[in-house]
């Protein structure tokens, strides 16, 4: 499995320019998801705080994995470059509290 394989994308965008930190605010409020594990812990992000995991993504100081890279897409029998820039914020279990 690749290292920036997505298992879920819950937000793309075209604007390349904002950080990750601002775009997950303007798009979300908060955001919860449950873990799959003995105890079925619950994690919850909102901007001001986090409850069961140690990061938090909508701060700046947060754990984002940048990627910039080319795809190339197929126009007329002509290769197009295009230059992506991918964020990811990646669910660590050593991060979530007990």
């Amino acid at each position: 499995v690749s290292a920036w394989s997505y298992k879920y994308n819950i937000f793309t965008t075209n604007d390349t320019a904002v950080t990750p930190s601002y775009l997950i605010s303007r798009v979300f409020d908060s955001i919860y998801f449950l873990i799959a594990d003995s105890a079925n812990t619950m994690v919850k992000l909102y901007p001001d705080q986090t409850i069961n995991y140690s990061q938090n993504p909508f701060q700046k100081d947060s754990i984002w994995q940048f990627f910039r890279g080319k795809v190339y897409y197929s126009d007329n029998d002509c290769e197009n470059p295009v230059e992506i820039k991918r964020y990811k914020f990646y669910i660590d279990p050593d991060f979530i509290l007990p």
